[in-house]
């Protein structure tokens, strides 16, 4: 080892060292309160003094979030004493990490701080911050060195019935309160609220993306699928509670009734979920499903109406019911929809999965994402659904593909068969005839045999040419150039029309199949030039190589409107149907340029090496 490879190491010790070194000093810009944390359901005016009795305090060891219960209030405080291994001498800042709704934080019996207001249950109408971390200052000589008490009042749910509370949980998280110099925590905090925000924005972003890409689905013809309004709808319901949360809800953006469309919006996903299975997949007769979403809406309105009184806390049970019940029966849907091998069914299941567990995540917060666990569950739901779409339109491409496929060669074996037939039979009967005439003009000068042996002629030319468009014979004979070029020497034979063909085909085609149909494409886009746009010169180039073929046709016929042509291709009607079902069954692609009397531009690729 050189001196210069030892000078290198020390260097990269000494920074891992410093590294560390740094690390430490961030831990330790604050430290984590420790003691015996306790709580209690209600709230009592005493309750933030110093001295009161605790014995009835529930003491929490695991976990310090807590679940909205039956008959609870829907607030409670929480209580721990603790000692301030910090300089109280100089000013102190608490920062609470985790710390959701609203909040009113007393030190050593004086307020400190608080966020947003504490709302009577089952009310909606006001904004109410789910902030996740909080940074209250204290003075100079606020703490004691010993002996602190630190109370906190907290919301617990939104009404006095078991689940009844807000997504995310509610109440604190172990270790996610301490102690630190306000210069040192106001950057965190600013840090961490940026962080937060831009994890908001981009799970709406990916929600909204959800909500547009549907809607340009369902403008493409994807209506058919009757449960893809379902979809939409649900995904509508997800994002207005992404919104209300994130932007009106969290933030505390006030002048919006955020609580009533983050509540709406949840209670409505379950009915609009297993409408979107039900619609697919059927079930139960459709009056029962009807009659149990009405029932799941006018419970939702039942929870929503300004009106206080205990019928909510039954409106809350029922609706309760009813969502276990839709996602039950959704599952059962999808699970029987597996066993009869549905195209898309894995990937629905897994969906529908996923947004069950987040839901059971949402009742344990410190798992996972903790208040985003709806929001990611939800997202992988939507997208999900979307993949098994694709795999169902995959499939009907495929199937459609291969019907396609098998209608042309079908086509292609009888227009064989046909032409054998015509050259082997009537074909035979022509030419016997044909001899026939032709020794009797030798026995007899009779002028109408000259006629017979014209009209003979005549009939024995177009037989020739039907049976080489039924199935040309020259197709087995020659290349692919020489085919189309000797099918233009028979066009212009036929036609006024003049046609410029240019090769440049250093690759052959062996394959006969892909040769019969680039001639019949061929055939059908010069046809059509020359009959419908009227076209008196074609321009032809046919280029190969060893990973595609080139065709380019132009002429200087009528033209006509791209885009019409299209959308009436697209419904049947286009005379190209033929053209585009041969270009699709090679994997190919076909642009065609065309504006009214300015002639038609046709491009058609072809990838030889995966079509062989």
């Amino acid at each position: 080892m050189t001196k210069s490879d030892l000078e290198l190491m020390k260097q990269v010790i000494v920074f891992f060292l410093c590294w560390a070194t740094t690390l430490t000093l961030q831990a330790n810009e604050s430290s984590v309160l420790d003691g015996v944390w306790k709580f209690h359901w209600g709230d009592e005016p005493n309750w933030s003094e110093v001295e009161i009795n605790e014995s009835d305090w529930h003491i929490l060891n695991n976990t310090l979030s807590v679940r909205q219960q039956h008959a609870h209030p829907t607030t409670g405080w929480y209580r721990l004493r603790f000692d301030a291994f910090v300089d109280t001498n100089e000013p102190q800042a608490l920062m609470i990490e985790h710390l959701r709704h609203a909040d009113e934080v007393w030190v050593n019996g004086l307020r400190v701080g608080g966020e947003g207001q504490f709302l009577a249950p089952w009310q909606w109408g006001k904004t109410n911050p789910q902030k996740l971390l909080r940074v209250y200052t204290l003075p100079p000589g606020f703490l004691q060195p010993n002996d602190n008490v630190l109370a906190i009042k907290v919301t617990t749910g939104f009404g006095n019935a078991w689940g009844a509370q807000f997504p995310g949980g509610a109440g604190l998280m172990k270790g996610s309160v301490s102690l630190g110099e306000p210069h040192l925590l106001q950057p965190l905090y600013q840090k961490h609220i940026v962080k937060s925000s831009a994890i908001d924005a981009v799970l709406f972003a990916f929600g909204l993306a959800h909500v547009l890409f549907v809607l340009f689905l369902l403008r493409n013809n994807l209506n058919q699928f009757i449960e893809f309004k379902w979809l939409l709808a649900s995904s509508l319901c997800f994002l207005v509670y992404s919104f209300a949360q994130d932007f009106f809800y969290i933030n505390a953006f006030h002048g919006v009734p955020a609580g009533m469309f983050y509540a709406a919006s949840l209670l409505l996903s379950p009915g609009v979920i297993v409408m979107y299975f039900w619609s697919q997949y059927n079930g139960v007769h459709r009056t029962y499903i009807y009659a149990l979403l009405l029932l799941s809406a006018l419970s939702s309105l039942g929870l929503l109406l300004p009106v206080s009184g205990n019928y909510k806390i039954w409106c809350w049970y029922f609706w309760l019911a009813l969502a276990i019940f839709f996602l039950i029966y959704a599952l059962r849907l999808v699970v029987e929809a597996i066993k009869q091998k549905r195209i898309g069914a894995w990937a629905q299941c897994l969906a529908l999965c996923v947004f069950v567990l987040s839901l059971l995540m949402d009742i344990w917060p410190e798992l996972f994402w903790g208040h985003r666990n709806i929001h990611v569950g939800s997202l992988i739901y939507r997208y999900a659904i979307l993949f098994a779409y694709f795999q169902k339109i995959r499939t009907m491409r495929l199937n459609y593909k291969a019907l396609s496929s098998r209608i042309v060669n079908v086509v292609d074996d009888m227009n064989s068969k046909m032409a054998r037939e015509l050259h082997d039979g009537i074909g035979q009967y022509m030419a016997s005839t044909k001899l026939q005439v032709q020794i009797l003009r030798q026995v007899a000068d009779n002028p109408h045999l000259a006629i017979i042996e014209e009209e003979v002629n005549n009939s024995t030319s177009g037989l020739r040419r039907l049976i080489n468009g039924l199935h040309p014979a020259v197709v087995d004979r020659y290349d692919l150039p020489m085919l189309i070029e000797k099918e233009c020497d028979r066009m212009m034979q036929i036609f006024p029309v003049h046609i410029d063909l240019q090769t440049e085909t250093p690759h052959a085609i062996d394959d006969d199949n892909i040769k019969l149909n680039v001639f019949r494409i061929f055939q059908e886009a010069v046809l059509n030039a020359i009959k419908h746009g009227q076209s008196t010169d074609v321009e032809v180039y046919l280029q190969t190589s060893a990973k595609e073929l080139v065709l380019n046709i132009s002429d200087d016929g009528l033209g006509f409107d791209a885009g019409t042509q299209k959308k009436s291709h697209t419904e049947g009607g286009f005379g190209f149907i033929s053209l585009h079902e041969r270009v699709a069954l090679l994997n190919g692609d076909i642009q065609i340029d065309s504006q009214q009397r300015q002639g038609c531009m046709m491009r058609i690729k072809l990838p030889l090496n995966a079509v062989q």
